[in-house]
């Protein structure tokens, strides 16, 4: 073979390789501003809530991306699994079972460009695989299924070890603030 064409060959795969690796690692994120309630407690977001559970985040979820002539929109399903149900009248809910949510970010294939970028809502951080939470969820007729309620101010880390959540909102004093509510309110394992 013509040593030409070998270099041509090793050097086509050598960017191949290298846009599959940069595919893979390259995740830009694009927050929008969303208007959203603020609760001044957690008996106000309970009472604006229709469901409240306690639950463990799987790696199970489905990310859900609508594009409406150019205009391009989405959420997230996650499947969690029950710990507690504190408020709802979601009679097929039963605790250790496996409910989905939906969550106020997705995920879009930038096609040619390399890599995806992550839409998020507002300060939303998504639900990390096997940390347990506190969520507050209203439902959506549109979408026949329940959202996380009012994006951050709906989802509440109980057990430490959502090291996203913590550090975007330990700079939010009125999440804080909310966050405590929360866990003396509830009765939250």
């Amino acid at each position: 073979m013509n040593r030409r064409i070998v270099i041509f060959i090793v050097a086509l795969c050598i960017v191949g390789v290298g846009y599959i690796i940069a595919d893979g690692m390259i995740v830009k994120e694009v927050r929008s501003d969303v208007e959203h309630v603020i609760f001044e407690d957690a008996n106000e977001l309970a009472r604006d809530s229709d469901l409240i559970i306690e639950v463990t985040a799987t790696n199970q979820y489905e990310n859900i991306v609508i594009n409406d002539g150019g205009y391009v929109d989405g959420r997230t399903d996650t499947k969690v699994k029950v710990s507690k149900v504190i408020k709802g009248n979601e009679s097929s809910l039963k605790e250790h079972e496996y409910f989905t949510v939906t969550e106020p970010y997705f995920v879009l294939d930038n096609g040619v460009k390399p890599g995806e970028t992550v839409y998020y809502y507002g300060d939303y951080t998504p639900l990390q695989e096997e940390s347990k939470y506190i969520l507050f969820l209203a439902y959506s007729e549109g979408t026949d299924s329940y959202w996380v309620n009012s994006l951050s101010q709906g989802k509440y880390n109980i057990d430490e070890t959502d090291d996203i959540e913590n550090q975007i909102m330990k700079m939010n004093d009125q999440y804080i603030d909310l966050k405590m509510d929360v866990l003396s309110t509830f009765d939250v394992d």
